[in-house]
């Protein structure tokens, strides 16, 4: 209405013409959009921001996990709506004959031969929170044992590891830290021909 108005009453002083009205107008217009949109899109830029830094990272349990003896690590990664993990490196792969270690405990006789290097050891697990994924089974070949369990994500590379039988409370926890495999060290899938370690 002021805008109109302040133009109109220089028309009529005869400052300007119509079309100079109107170019004043026009350019008034534009410049009170210019004023509006630039807060409202730096308005929204910053109402973005914390969303997006929100989203809760899916790659964070993903990638190579060492357990607390330092003596097995397992990668983990997605298996379509769940994580599953293998073992891709053993501190000792071999017995002392140099013949590879195998899944010698395995309740099932057919899976007895499979070496451990590579074994599937965590499947199942379901995101149930930012940091936690539950409703796994974890394998431990030491015994053969498959028990439940649930991952829980504590720091960037820190891994808590929970398996139990029937309840929770009933388990042992691990704290499993991150870690890297460089290239050529996974852990080996075939017999030693050279001389027997460890």
């Amino acid at each position: 209405m002021s805008i109109g108005y302040g133009a109109a009453a220089l028309s009529r002083r005869g400052g300007f013409g119509v079309s100079r009205t109107k170019r004043c107008i026009a350019m008034l217009r534009s410049a009170c959009t210019a004023r509006i949109a630039r807060p409202v899109a730096s308005l929204w830029l910053l109402a973005s921001l914390p969303l997006q830094a929100g989203v809760p990272s899916q790659q964070g349990v993903l990638g190579v996990w060492i357990n607390e003896k330092s003596t097995v690590a397992v990668r983990i990664v997605d298996c379509g709506s769940e994580l599953c993990g293998r073992i891709v490196w053993l501190a000792k792969p071999y017995h002392d004959t140099g013949a590879l270690k195998r899944d010698r405990h395995n309740p099932n006789p057919d899976k007895r031969a499979q070496p451990l290097c590579g074994l599937q050891v965590l499947e199942g697990f379901r995101k149930t929170a930012e940091h936690s994924w539950d409703d796994g089974l974890i394998y431990d070949p030491r015994k053969g044992e498959t028990y439940h369990s649930y991952l829980t994500l504590s720091g960037p590379d820190q891994l808590r590891v929970r398996a139990y039988i029937l309840l929770p409370l009933f388990g042992k926890t691990q704290v499993w830290h991150r870690t890297t495999v460089p290239p050529g060290y996974e852990c080996p899938r075939q017999p030693r021909t050279s001389s027997p370690a460890g």
